[in-house]
């Protein structure tokens, strides 16, 4: 409600919905966007500030904060987005 701003719910959605981002363009705020195994094979976090980013691991772990350096999302990173 703040920002007026409404989004999908579905990480692939949201993705169609943004303006693509280089990774070295990453502003706060965001969306950072990886392909994995997962069910959907899509996940999403918001991105934070020095490659850190927010994101809804899983149902066990909840909110974390990770780095974009990190092995795992380094080789899963598919793009940044701006809304």
């Amino acid at each position: 409600n703040v920002y007026d701003i409404v989004l999908p719910r579905i990480a692939k959605e949201q993705f169609r919905k943004t303006i693509r981002v280089k990774k070295d363009s990453l502003k706060t705020g965001d969306l950072v966007f990886f392909r994995t195994r997962s069910r959907t094979g899509w996940h999403v976090g918001v991105y934070l500030f020095d490659n850190y980013f927010i994101h809804s691991a899983n149902h066990k772990t909840g909110v974390k904060i990770n780095n974009l350096t990190e092995s795992y999302y380094t080789r899963t990173y598919l793009s940044g987005g701006r809304i």
